[in-house]
């Protein structure tokens, strides 16, 4: 079988550094990561200023004051007017 040559390593030699692309990209991502935490943080202010006004408009419905009592009842639409007519003619009732 033969053996594969291995690249020998040289104790002498630095590592090399990422290559400007590379280095560009990481940058950039980091940029870009920084940028969405910003937006979201800003949306989650946003968020929040909303659901404060939501719970003070629930409360300000909840204590209102407005209740159903005192209030006349609708009164009934015709197709209940019309079935009521109908069940008595089919039962025979006056």
């Amino acid at each position: 079988m033969e053996e594969k040559e291995t690249p020998e390593e040289k104790p002498d030699e630095e590592p090399q550094e990422a290559a400007p692309d590379e280095a560009a990209s990481d940058t950039s991502m980091v940029d870009n990561a920084i940028a969405a935490a910003e937006r979201i943080e800003k949306a989650n202010k946003e968020m929040k200023a909303n659901l404060d006004r939501q719970e003070k408009l629930d409360a300000r419905r909840a204590l209102g004051g407005k209740s159903e009592a005192g209030i006349e009842p609708k009164g009934k639409s015709q197709d209940q007017i019309d079935q009521e007519a109908a069940d008595k003619m089919l039962n025979w009732e006056d």
